[in-house]
């Protein structure tokens, strides 16, 4: 398997290429507990497989997409999951963010109310001599929750994003299958990989930004456009699972040492209120906060990185990604959205501190709003 990137932090990473049966069949005793969602277990034929009563593992399958912080408490104040000694996740972003959570409250941390808010808190002794290693099988191609310590989480009651880290909660082994990214629907490849194209430049415009990560955004990209822009005209993904995998993971070690910034805090609210899809939510204003990062700070920065990926400038770059998302019919998902101006009451929201803070430039209420019907008039425009 050849490396897309030679960045230290990459290589850092335990990451294994392993067909999804064989990682089962090594995982296959009572001390694992699979992580799973009960559609990537039919899709992955698990299911069957128990039917037959070959697997001798446990399975977790109680949660959904953009998973609910007050179910998953009520679980876990109900199951103890600290006996096991592995945890092995098979899925995207929501089924291993999941899984950290069981390895969290298992170890040495659990949750408490105050405020009428979640907080993660430290136990006075851990539960266990050592954490639960966690394995995983990302089965999309954008969370690079594989590569990070957060867990994240949604009070779907509230309309709340919660972000959970710990020093023990980044998984220990990353198992990449191409096999599986041949069976995950279009649909999800779309939004993960969006994802990731959005993990990598809210890196690039980041306060946070070393001269390090440079090399390593321009690799992400790469692959990331080449995907992308397969799926767009309908070509042979096969060639390009590999490095977009590879992409996956090292954008999610970029936003490790950065956070993310504007394109995310803008998320937030259309995935709570409109159910708008992570990777879809993150990504629909990317071109319009590349076009106005550049017109306040170093044009020339942003210019280089574009031409280093094979654009002629950022601008053209911006042109680009922009009709990625018309051909992906990513105005889609905004439908219902083009025929109300509700978003505009949720523009505080879309500001949110911990991330927008991280852009390299300030945005205050009127440029959110700007950027935000600038995009959906491009998507609705399709």
């Amino acid at each position: 398997m050849e490396k897309i990137t030679n960045w230290k932090k990459y290589n850092q990473l335990q990451i294994l290429n392993e067909d999804l049966s064989n990682v089962v069949n090594k995982y296959n005793n009572r001390e694992t507990l699979v992580v799973s969602s009960k559609g990537s277990l039919e899709r992955f034929v698990l299911s069957d497989k128990l039917q037959k009563r070959e697997l001798k593992f446990s399975i977790f399958d109680e949660f959904t997409p953009e998973p609910d912080i007050n179910y998953l408490t009520n679980i876990l104040n109900k199951k103890d999951f600290s006996s096991f000694t592995n945890i092995l996740s098979i899925g995207g972003g929501s089924t291993i963010d999941v899984a950290k959570f069981i390895i969290m409250n298992s170890f040495e941390h659990y949750i408490d109310r105050e405020n009428n808010r979640f907080v993660l808190k430290k136990l006075k002794s851990a539960k266990k001599t050592l954490p639960i290693s966690h394995i995983t099988v990302p089965t999309t191609c954008g969370t690079g929750s594989e590569a990070t310590p957060f867990a994240t989480l949604w009070d779907k009651n509230l309309k709340e994003k919660y972000s959970f880290q710990t020093n023990y909660s980044t998984p220990k082994l990353i198992i990449h299958c191409p096999s599986c990214i041949l069976k995950c629907p279009q649909k999800i490849l779309i939004q993960s990989s969006l994802d990731t194209l959005s993990h990598t430049l809210e890196c690039m415009w980041n306060k946070k930004f070393s001269n390090s990560f440079l090399i390593p955004i321009v690799d992400s990209l790469k692959s990331t456009f080449k995907f992308l822009n397969a799926i767009a005209v309908g070509t042979d993904l096969k060639p390009h699972i590999n490095s977009m995998q590879q992409a996956s993971t090292l954008a999610g070690c970029l936003i490790n040492q950065t956070k993310t910034a504007s394109a995310h805090s803008i998320s937030y609210p259309f995935t709570t209120y409109f159910g708008i899809p992570h990777g879809i939510a993150c990504s629909f204003t990317l071109p319009e906060i590349l076009r106005l990062n550049m017109s306040h700070s170093n044009s020339v920065f942003y210019n280089t990185i574009a031409k280093e990926v094979g654009f002629l400038d950022a601008l053209n770059m911006a042109d680009h990604i922009e009709k990625l998302l018309i051909n992906l019919n990513v105005g889609y998902y905004f439908d219902d959205i083009f025929l109300t101006q509700d978003w505009t009451s949720l523009l505080k929201e879309m500001s949110n501190p911990s991330r927008m803070l991280n852009n390299i430039i300030n945005f205050n209420e009127k440029d959110i709003l700007k950027i935000v019907s600038k995009s959906l008039v491009k998507l609705s425009n399709k």
